[in-house]
């Protein structure tokens, strides 16, 4: 380590975490978003509600008195009902931090599976 990595490191800030009093935990399936200005990249993070749509179109696919284009024409007018949850609003830093911490639990689970996989053979 040279000279400069040790000043940068022995002035590195730790962070303290709390919950704010309004703070809220969601269960989601899906997000969308992305930069909307310069600064701003939002992301609304929503929940569907498939099941109900996949046991309908199974009952319509299965469905012998419809031909293929009936049954066709029926599910390309279905739509998966999603709430919206809710939206973050971060500047281009934090989207660069989620993007690392994200692709850096991925690539640990990974590993932890590739592990499991190997004690379980």
């Amino acid at each position: 380590m040279n000279i400069e990595e040790e000043e940068k490191k022995s002035f590195k800030l730790k962070k303290e975490y709390q919950n704010s009093e309004s703070f809220k935990s969601y269960y989601v399936t899906g997000a969308l978003g992305g930069f909307q200005n310069q600064y701003d990249f939002r992301l609304a993070f929503y929940k569907d509600e498939v099941t109900d749509v996949l046991l309908e179109r199974e009952k319509i696919i299965t469905n012998d008195d419809l031909n293929k284009n009936e049954k066709e024409k029926i599910i390309s007018k279905m739509k998966v009902p999603c709430t919206l949850e809710c939206e973050i609003v971060m500047p281009e830093r934090s989207v660069i931090e989620l993007y690392k911490f994200i692709q850096k639990e991925l690539k640990n689970k990974k590993e932890r599976r590739v592990k499991e996989k190997q004690i379980g053979s």
